[in-house]
Formats: C-alpha cells, structure tokens, sequence
C-alpha cells in the first residue's frame, strides 16, 4: 500500500481487512459511493480477508473479539478505528449485534486522549460536534514531530475551511527539511497529498510553496538533472534515488490531470536515464529501489516507441553499465533470466578482493563463468592479483581447471594466461613430449586429453608471439609439417600466412601474404616464411610457384631476404608470362637503367606486333579482293568490282593501296577499261592526291594507263 511510515503505529494490513469487510457487506449505492472516495488507505483488496486469516465473520465480531485473535496492541485498536472512520458510510445497524460498536467507541475515546492516531480517526468518525470540536483544536495544536503525524493530520481535516493553509505549511516542513521518512514505500502519502491540493499549488503563487511545485511535477514531467525542480529537491534533502523512485513510480496511480503515461518516450527515456543511474551507483539508498528497477526493465524490454533506434531498455544500456555495489550485483544476477540481463553486466574487477565475495552464494561453476569472463572483459587486469583472489575465493589454482574443463571462457583465459606470460606455453609442450615417452597412449589420453584440447583451440591461429614461440618449439621437436596433424586442421599455418581470394571458377588467388610483422623480429618472420615455403613444397607443390610469385610481388619480399628474391626474380624472369604481374616485378627488382632499357625494349616489341598484326591483317585483304575479283567473267567486270571497291575505301588508306597495287597489276595484263569504272577510280584516285596520300606524277601516270572504251555497259 506504500505506507511503510504508518506500519508501526498503525496495523495497515488489518485496517484494510477492516475495510474490505465493511465494503463487502454495504449496499451496492454505498460501494459505489466508496469507490469514488479518494481515501489515504486506498480501496486495495487484501491478500486474506479477515475471515479467513482471524476467523472473524462480520464487523461487530472483529470489534469484539479482535484482542483475542488479531492482537489487542495499539496498532490494532488504531487500524479499526481508522477503517470504521475510512468506512463510517458504508455502516449498517445489521453489522453488529447488540452493543458491540458502542463498547468498542468506548474504549477509543477513553485511549483518544493520549492516542494523536485514535483522535484523528475519532474526529472522522464522530459527529458529535462538541467532540470534533475538541478534537480539531488538538490536532491543529498537536506538537508534529514526523511526517507520517503531519500527513494523517492533513487527511483528518482535508474537508475543513482553510485547510490549505495548514496543509502548506506542514507539507512544506514534513516533505521538506523536517522529513522523517524515506520516499521508499510511502509513495502514497506523496500521491495523495499531491491528488488532494493539486490545484491549490498550481494556482499559489507564493514563494514558500516552491517545494511542493517541484513535488508536483514529479507525477507530471521528468525532472531531469540540474532542472530547477530537481535542483529544489537535492536542496532540501532528497537524494538523486529517492527523485528517481517518485518521478518513475507517482505516475502509476496518481489520479492528476496531467500525469505522464506509462508508454509514452518520456516515460521511456525517464526509466533510461534513472536505471543507468542506478545500476551504475557505488550505494543503494534502499532495496526497494531494484524492485522498481525490475519491473522497468521488464516493462521496458521493448519499447512503444524507439529511442535512438534502440528498440528496448537493455540495448540502450548496452556498453553503459558497470555494477559496483554487491547488492545491486547479486539481485541482478539472481533474476537475470526473468530480466534478461547481458552477461556482460556481471563482468567485475576480480583484483578488488571483495568482489570475490560472490562465491559464497555463487554456484562454483558460475563463479568460475563469471571470473573467466571478467578477466578477459577488463582490458590490463592485474592478472597476478586476479589468480591470487581466485585462489584464496576457491582454494585452489586456476591452472588446475585448465586441465579439467576446456569450455571457452577457460580456453580464452587460458590463452590470456599464455600471451600475458603467466603460462609458458613451451614448457607446458616440454611437459607433453616428455610423457610421450614413458607414458602409454591411454595414460597420455587420459592426463593430456583436456589440456591437449585447450592447447589446440589457443594455438591454432598466429596472432601473437607466445603461438610462434609454440609453434618453433613444435618445429624443433616434430617438425613443422606435423604441427597440422597435432591441430587437426590442414594448411594451419598456410591459412595464417596466405591471405586468398576466391576468383572466376572457383579458382583460389593469393590476394596478400601476412608474415606477422607487427610482433615478430624479421629473423622469425624469415622462419615463419621457411615454414610456408617448406611445407607447399612438400604437400601442395602445384601451388608452389604461385607462391614464390606472389611472394616476390609483397613489400615483405625485398625486406626479408633482399638479395635472394632479386637472384629468384632473374631465374624465373623468362619463364613467365608477359603481362602486368611481370612489370610489377621488373619494376621492383630492376635499376632505373634496367627499367627503362626494359620499356624501350617493350615499346620495341609491341611496335614490331603491331607492325606484323597490320603486315597479316592487309595480305588477309588482298587475298579476299583478289578471291572475288577471280570470280568476274572478263576484266571490264574486274574493272568495274575495283571501282566499287575504290568508293568504300576512301577513307581506309591502308587497304586502298592494296586495291591500288591490284589495280597496277591488273593493267599491266590489259589497260581496257570501261567509261564509268575509269571514271570513278580516277575521282578517288585525285582525292588521294588531293589529301596527300600520292603525288601528283602517280596520278598522271595511273590515268595515263588507262585506256577508256565503251564496253557496251557503260552511260555516256
């Protein structure tokens, strides 16, 4: 009901079994009536009814048996009061039997006098107007001390002239520097006060209610950090949690005009910003703040509307949460399947030894999960520290799961153990080839099994120097070529190296080589080459040559061995193929003079097939005239297929020369030519003068040859 502050002065789980059963009892007007009633105790149906947990049938029963059965302390005597004043209309004669509910006023009024609890509830109820009288006038004078006291007052008295006066002045003491409770569990004493005079403080215009403006807009608006609301709250008193609680939670039930909504994205972005705050606190003012916490979560798991393109709470707080209280960190955990939370979340700084507190209410094999993850999690972790705190969290070293468990969190701690060199991994090889010797197949399976299986699934890729220092040392026992028979993987170290592509067909193209420069010395990047080049020449010896070209074409080439790829580069020089990949590497291996005697030589080369491509392309030409031109019934029609030859090739020089010599040699057979071919082929045969192409002592001499006649097909 969120009225911790009442709880113990007043049993508010047997008031509201008090009133449920007075409502249960009434007219349906009068519930209906009651429903509408904004009452501080709410209309909340408890979890057991009074029946069933005191065995108390009706209203008069409870008053008169309730000492015996429900306790007889003044938590109890104060609950009914309350619930009979908070169900005075519900009443009815029929609910009690005799004197029952008179006996039961006698004893209150007898208490009342002593009991600020029991006058309250007595004015509410009473309507004799001589006790109210007497009443109001002790509670306006009462000494308030705290704030639950002040807020009841406040409720006993709402229906009377001026009460805001009143009210303001004790709501801005009570909820403002005299506060005597937490926000946590008594949110409805807010919510109420809040309903009640929520126009009276949007209209005041006084300065000394500035407080409970702020207060007012927490059900209403975020009050974000360092806004003037927020700002008012931190002044007097509030911590930034207890701002986060009110804003968050007021507007679930609070019954305002311009209450925020539960779905809308300022709701959304609210919930974000106060659990980032929250997860991410060193302390948690109260428990009852992850309850809240949870249900946002949940609720929020997706949103209504996006933020930022995030499209739940937990991915946007992805990367922003970084727990540091153990409280926090263990109500997380146990409900991270119902909430879902990212593992990463649980990712903690093992050097700090208190966190490997953990581990006593931890299952073991969690508690090693959970370490695995964080010391791979955190970048430079004091990996020494961390072992020490391991070892006195579990009693025992971490090495020894190494060889028990081969999940992956310990196959990546395992390698992070070796890069960092808290494990030598050349050792740990030693020990292994030297049981391979006095050790029986089952027994090395039975040690190494495990250990063998993490060794392998942390060596099998090169990409730091503690892997070449493994793989040297497997060299220097097995020899190199075994390495992939030990791994269970083919081409392990040809993988590593050779970078490829897939091409046209299928076909695998050396892209780069990757000889690990950035940690290895170049005498262990020229081994590791060895390697490669050892292991293609033995087993994949079609893909040799590929590689010794592409080698010689990588900046790493000249830099490992300079002077041998230059002798390598001039012994296969010839036998390769002209094209870019050859004038790559000329340009690599040759001088300047070299070079550029090379592209002269080039240069002389395609000129020369240029020469012969034009050479074959005009004898092809020749051919094909002199083929059609075998096919004409006597030389008037040869002359005539020239002419028409002649027109097409104005423009084609080349070819209309090889027409030309056609032309000569057929006159020197007959110089008999027709009126119209004879004057086509002397028109073409000035324009070639006329752009330079013959001189004009060949044009006289061609025409000169030519002995016109009508050939009887000719037009005059």
């Amino acid at each position: 009901m969120e009225l911790i502050s009442l709880e113990q002065y007043v049993d508010i789980s047997l008031l509201l079994q008090m009133k449920h059963l007075l409502f249960m009892l009434s007219s349906e007007d009068k519930q209906f009536m009651e429903k509408q009633r904004n009452g501080l105790f709410g209309q909340c149906v408890p979890v057991s009814s009074v029946e069933e947990q005191y065995g108390l049938n009706y209203p008069g029963e409870v008053l008169e048996r309730y000492e015996e059965r429900c306790g007889g302390g003044e938590r109890q005597i104060r609950a009914i009061m309350l619930a009979l004043a908070e169900g005075k209309n519900l009443l009815e004669g029929s609910m009690f039997v005799g004197r029952q509910l008179e006996q039961f006023l006698r004893k209150v009024r007898l208490r009342a006098e002593e009991d600020f609890y029991l006058s309250c509830a007595l004015f509410l109820f009473s309507d004799k107007e001589g006790e109210k009288d007497r009443l109001r006038s002790k509670i306006y004078q009462y000494p308030f001390q705290e704030t639950a006291e002040a807020i009841l007052a406040i409720y006993t008295l709402r229906d009377e002239p001026g009460i805001w006066e009143f009210a303001r002045a004790l709501a801005v003491r009570f909820f403002g520097m005299e506060r005597t409770i937490k926000v946590y569990g008594n949110k409805r004493l807010y919510e109420w006060f809040l309903e009640q005079f929520y126009y009276d403080i949007r209209k005041y215009r006084k300065q000394d209610a500035n407080l409970l403006k702020s207060l007012l807009d927490l059900p209403c608006k975020h009050v974000k950090q360092g806004s003037t609301s927020w700002n008012r709250l931190i002044e007097t008193g509030y911590t930034e949690q207890e701002i986060f609680y009110l804003n968050m939670s007021l507007p679930e039930n609070a019954k305002m005009p311009d209450v925020l909504e539960r779905n809308s994205i300022t709701m959304e972005r609210m919930a974000l910003t106060g659990i980032e705050m929250l997860l991410n606190s060193e302390h948690l003012d109260e428990m009852h703040l992850m309850t809240l916490c949870k249900a946002l979560i949940i609720r929020y798991m997706k949103y209504k509307i996006c933020i930022e393109g995030k499209k739940g709470i937990l991915e946007s707080l992805s990367h922003k949460v970084s727990i540091k209280n153990h409280e926090i960190y263990k109500y997380l955990y146990q409900g991270k399947e119902e909430m879902r939370i990212p593992k990463e979340w649980f990712c903690v700084d093992f050097g700090d030894e208190s966190w490997c507190d953990i581990a006593t209410w931890m299952n073991p094999s969690e508690f090693e999960c959970i370490f695995e993850r964080s010391i791979c999690h955190h970048t430079n972790p004091d990996i020494e520290q961390w072992l020490l705190n391991y070892q006195k969290s579990t009693g025992k070293s971490y090495m020894d799961l190494v060889w028990i468990k081969d999940s992956y969190e310990v196959k990546q701690t395992f390698k992070l153990l070796i890069t960092e060199k808290k494990c030598d991994i050349v050792e740990l090889l030693q020990q292994y080839v030297e049981d391979e010797k006095v050790l029986s197949d089952d027994e090395m399976s039975e040690k190494w099994k495990i250990m063998k299986t993490n060794i392998i699934d942390t060596m099998k890729k090169l990409d730091h120097h503690e892997i070449f220092r493994f793989w040297e040392a497997f060299d220097k026992e097995y020899g190199i070529c075994e390495l992939g028979n030990f791994m269970g993987k083919d081409k392990i170290i040809l993988d590593d190296v050779i970078i490829e592509t897939s091409g046209y067909y299928g076909r695998r193209n050396i892209q780069r080589l990757d000889f690990k420069e950035k940690f290895l010395s170049l005498d262990e990047q020229r081994e590791l080459f060895q390697w490669v080049e050892q292991i293609l020449y033995r087993e994949c010896p079609t893909q040799y040559e590929d590689f010794l070209d592409s080698f010689l074409m990588d900046d790493s080439a000249k830099r490992l061995f300079p002077e041998q790829c230059k002798e390598l580069f001039f012994e296969i020089r010839d036998t390769m193929d002209d094209g870019p990949q050859k004038q790559r590497l000329c340009r690599q291996y040759y001088t300047d003079e070299e070079w550029e005697a090379y592209k002269n030589e080039e240069k002389r080369r395609d000129e020369e097939k240029k020469r012969k491509e034009k050479q074959e392309s005009l004898l092809r030409c020749r051919e094909e005239m002199e083929q059609k031109l075998s096919t004409a019934k006597d030389h008037y029609e040869v002359y005539d297929m020239l002419s028409k030859r002649f027109s097409k090739l104005r423009w084609n020089y080349d070819e209309f020369f090889v027409c030309l010599d056609i032309f000569k040699d057929n006159m020197k057979i007959c110089a008999k030519i027709g009126k119209k071919p004879a004057g086509t082929i002397a028109e073409c045969i000035v324009d070639e003068f006329r752009f330079g192409k013959l001189e004009w002592y060949e044009v006289q001499e061609i025409i000169s040859k030519m002995e016109v006649v009508d050939d009887g097909n000719s037009e005059d």
